[in-house]
């Protein structure tokens, strides 16, 4: 069966229905009956099943799974195709209008991109890239995990900053990047490595240099939490390492 997802984005109002947890009765409407666990049923909602009528759907993609987001000073949308849950014919990296996807920044670049997850624009308005490296039913790809520099202006790849061990482990998955210009000669890259086992830590990448070096490895701030309950498309599941029932996260 053909992947059914679709791109949302908020509207400005910001107005919800307002009812109590657990209750299809108005929040201001007189209820006698005593309200016995409310606290156990409101930390038990899923949220997300909630009409808040502030969201449009503004695109459908039925072959493909965009992943990384991101919006170029010139309001431009930029969306990634990542190929490490399910390989696909269609542009890695596209911008979309209208519901049109157009490969950017060109389609020559294509080849380039094994599998582009993340995405960030620096305070420049630069865009970068970040490639996990991962395909579908073969794993990760040797010397594929890479961050890659954009200019959005002239449409052109400017530089790849190839990811390596000891930075980068056998078992890493590169997940998201953040830019910051304030040090550095040319800025430092923050990339979250989520770890395709239970191995998460915090790549960090000097941009002019290259050199990259592996923090927070292993530590509180970035393991997850065992036992963590999180509801994923009405079922509920709770992180288990050794008996995995939920689908890994990042950012």
């Amino acid at each position: 069966m053909k992947t059914r997802l679709a791109l949302y984005t908020l509207m400005m109002s910001l107005s919800l229905a307002a009812f109590c947890p657990g209750s299809g009765r108005a929040a201001d409407e007189k209820d006698d009956t005593p309200d016995l666990g409310a606290a156990l049923v409101d930390d038990s909602i899923d949220e997300g099943y909630r009409p808040s009528g502030n969201v449009v759907v503004i695109g459908r993609f039925w072959d493909a799974q965009p992943s990384g987001i991101a919006i170029l000073c010139d309001h431009r949308l930029v969306l990634g195709f990542p190929r490490s849950l399910h390989d696909h014919d269609g542009p890695r990296l596209a911008l979309f209008d209208h519901g049109k996807l157009t490969p950017f920044p060109n389609a020559e670049s294509q080849g380039r991109f094994v599998s582009p997850l993340g995405m960030t624009v620096d305070a420049s308005g630069q865009l970068w890239v970040l490639d996990e490296g991962i395909l579908a039913d073969k794993g990760t790809v040797p010397g594929a995990a890479r961050l890659i520099h954009i200019d959005p202006v002239r449409a052109r790849i400017v530089e790849e900053i190839p990811l390596a061990a000891p930075a980068l482990r056998s078992d890493s998955h590169p997940n998201d990047v953040r830019i910051d210009l304030t040090h550095g000669d040319r800025g430092v890259a923050f990339i979250t490595d989520s770890s395709l086992t239970v191995h998460p830590a915090l790549i960090v990448v000097d941009i002019a240099t290259g050199v990259q070096r592996r923090i927070l490895a292993d530590t509180g701030p970035v393991m997850p939490r065992h036992g963590f309950l999180a509801v994923l498309d009405g079922k509920a599941s709770r992180y288990n390492p050794d008996k995995p029932t939920m689908a890994q996260a990042g950012g």
